[in-house]
């Protein structure tokens, strides 16, 4: 049996369209660099388990 893991980051539309174009980007850059942390980690814990 296979595991699966979701993942959300924490998006609120309102406060992202109140946005500027440049704070967006660093909003952009902090949700990605979260999203990968977070999937290296899935993946260290995934090759532990084997």
């Amino acid at each position: 049996m296979s595991e699966q893991k979701s993942w959300s980051g924490g998006y609120d539309r309102r406060s992202v369209d109140d946005k500027s174009e440049k704070s967006l980007k660093k909003s952009v850059d902090k949700l990605m660099d979260r999203f990968a942390k977070d999937v290296r980690e899935s993946l260290k814990t995934e090759e532990m388990s084997r």
